[in-house]
């Protein structure tokens, strides 16, 4: 039996090797939640974020969800684990107030010197991060298509190049030819989120495109 529930606004539907990763903002205090499992990584399988008419959870769903304990780590603190039990959506969030849902961080992160797209593991040792969930709206964004899809895009006047890991975006630029695509920022949102530990590395990857 759930221990409690929590409803939130879903920001990121990524994927997480085979199966997905689910994050969104609490509806009440706005803050951030990372449902996880007890698979590998803390991965979910679709079964998991799918309700019971069999549609599956999509960015701005208000979903309910039952949890059993908080389970944060060093470079994910706000993950919780789920209990048994449907995901229920009660709502979807107005996609006109997710600028009040926006996060200000005066960087992505810490930016290394010579890259800004990782995070050495060792930071976290010493370190503590509050989240590594960031909503942000940038000021320029362009995709690059190539083997895997990137996001190139400004935030507060410095550049970042990072993976896209949002399904949705994936799929849609995949069927498209090689090259770079310029994306009209107005009322774009960006869910950037830090990946598991990696060769020493936790990433910064896009995890949800809202457009």
């Amino acid at each position: 039996m759930p221990i409690f529930y929590k409803e939130i606004i879903c920001l990121a539907n990524s994927y997480k090797l085979e199966h997905r990763c689910i994050a969104g903002k609490d509806i009440k205090d706005h803050k951030w939640i990372r449902p996880v499992s007890t698979i590998g990584t803390g991965e979910l399988t679709i079964p998991q974020i799918s309700f019971s008419d069999g549609k599956m959870l999509q960015l701005l769903d208000i979903v309910k969800i039952p949890f059993d304990v908080s389970k944060p780590l060093s470079y994910q603190p706000e993950n919780i684990l789920i209990s048994s039990g449907r995901w229920e959506k009660t709502g979807e969030f107005p996609k006109n107030k997710l600028s009040g849902l926006c996060d200000k961080p005066e960087n992505i992160w810490f930016n290394e010197k010579d890259y800004n797209d990782r995070i050495q593991v060792e930071y976290f040792e010493k370190n503590k991060t509050e989240s590594s969930l960031l909503l942000i709206q940038p000021s320029s964004l362009k995709i690059l298509q190539d083997k895997k899809a990137r996001a190139v895009f400004e935030y507060n006047s410095v550049k970042y190049d990072l993976a896209i890991t949002d399904p949705v975006i994936k799929g849609e630029f995949n069927k498209k030819d090689k090259g770079e695509y310029n994306i009209n920022v107005c009322d774009v949102y960006l869910c950037v989120s830090l990946g598991e530990p990696f060769h020493g590395f936790c990433y910064k990857l896009v995890a949800g495109i809202v457009r």
